[in-house]
């Protein structure tokens, strides 16, 4: 009978032991995680603006290359620019100018 009792003393201390290690388990996992989570993320968004730099240096060049090698472009410009500028002068307002019209 002691055997038994010695037993389920052993048992219950085992089982505590065993709650509280797996709850400190839980708190080092989640402390290391967030560690480890900051250091993946700032070369992550490091290489994100890095990358979105580059696009609009390229995004640019392109465009100045374009504009270089095209000499109708500007002339065609300026002529929507001339359109525009005359209709305006007729009284011609593009729709999202216009204030909203109360009914």
């Amino acid at each position: 009978m002691s055997s038994n009792l010695w037993s389920l003393r052993l048992s219950r201390n085992t089982l505590t032991s065993l709650t509280r290690s797996s709850g400190q388990a839980v708190v080092e996992f989640t402390l290391v995680f967030l560690l480890f989570l900051i250091i993946a993320w700032v070369p992550a968004d490091f290489g994100l603006a890095f990358y979105t730099g580059q696009l609009a240096q390229n995004a640019s060049r392109e465009g100045a290359r374009i504009a270089a090698a095209d000499p109708t472009l500007a002339n065609g410009t300026l002529l929507v620019q001339e359109k525009f500028l005359a209709k305006r002068q007729e009284g011609f307002r593009p729709r999202f100018f216009q204030a909203p019209q109360s009914t």
